[in-house]
């Protein structure tokens, strides 16, 4: 009867620990596991990503700011990024002049100005020289900027956005055809919204501030 008993309150020692043990894994798991990233905003006009899961690639680009080249043209502010051509006869300069409404509409809220930046890259580098680039954003807005590149570097930046473009034959001349999108990146270059056309400047800022507001 002595080894019966004994036998009894090794199986309750041994279920009493066992039990011990999962209830320490739950508490562990639940307490101390990192938690998911929050989900992206609803936004009005655009499509939200979560952070870190559309870094842009390492690129070198030449801007107003820096007409010899840089790699962290990217890597600023939050900004809007809208690619197309100098001489693009009405999408550019309508969405310039859109972007041109929402930063006009954040300096009057008094929210986000200083570190908001709105970058405009040429796809057309054969006749869109860099001088000329920056005057014509600055018709915009003084803080617009403008930039440019190779065109393996273009062209790597403009795949990893989903941006196409491409030359058409114009006569004797040529034009562009790309996209009409316009892209929010992160201050560490990460996408993280993409507003397809048309554009709305209203809009826009309310998705910008809330998307802000949840980073």
């Amino acid at each position: 009867m002595l080894i019966t008993d004994c036998k009894l309150c090794n199986a309750m020692r041994f279920f009493a620990l066992a039990a011990l043990l999962v209830l320490g894994l739950y508490v562990g798991r639940t307490h101390f596991a990192p938690s998911a990233p929050a989900a992206p905003p609803q936004l009005a006009s655009g499509t939200a990503l979560p952070a870190g899961a559309k870094p842009t690639p390492a690129v070198t680009l030449k801007t107003n700011s820096a007409p010899s080249g840089t790699n962290d043209a990217l890597q600023q502010d939050w900004q809007f990024v809208y690619f197309g051509f100098l001489s693009c006869p009405d999408i550019c300069p309508g969405t310039l002049y859109t972007l041109a409404e929402v930063a006009a509409k954040l300096d009057a809220e008094n929210q986000l100005s200083d570190d908001t930046g709105y970058l405009f890259v040429s796809v057309d580098p054969e006749r869109d020289q860099i001088e000329q680039l920056g005057q014509y954003v600055n018709h915009f807005d003084p803080r617009f900027r403008a930039a440019t590149g190779e065109l393996d570097q273009l062209s790597t930046l403009a795949r990893s956005l989903g941006v196409v473009y491409a030359k058409v034959p114009l006569g004797d001349d040529y034009t562009m055809d790309h996209s009409s999108g316009l892209f929010l990146l992160s201050g560490d270059g990460d996408l993280r919204a993409v507003f397809p056309a048309p554009h709305d400047a209203s809009e826009i800022v309310e998705d910008y501030l809330a998307l802000r507001a949840a980073s």
